[in-house]
């Protein structure tokens, strides 16, 4: 038997995007996060966007 996933893509963008707001409150920094496929980024960015995300999530749990 096979299961079907249904993924509803609107769902999905608004969760990103209000994750996205809850990450600029708890930085509370002048940043302005963005989904990495609308930002020119270069190979070595990718560590940049782990250590960030890390560093919110930490903060997000300490809060």
């Amino acid at each position: 038997m096979s299961s079907v996933v249904n993924f509803n893509h609107v769902s999905f963008q608004r969760k990103v995007n209000d994750a996205l707001t809850a990450v600029e409150r708890t930085l509370e920094l002048e940043r302005s996060p963005r989904l990495a496929e609308e930002v020119d980024h270069t190979y070595g960015a990718k560590y940049e966007l782990v250590d960030l995300t890390t560093n919110a999530a930490i903060i997000a749990y300490m809060t």
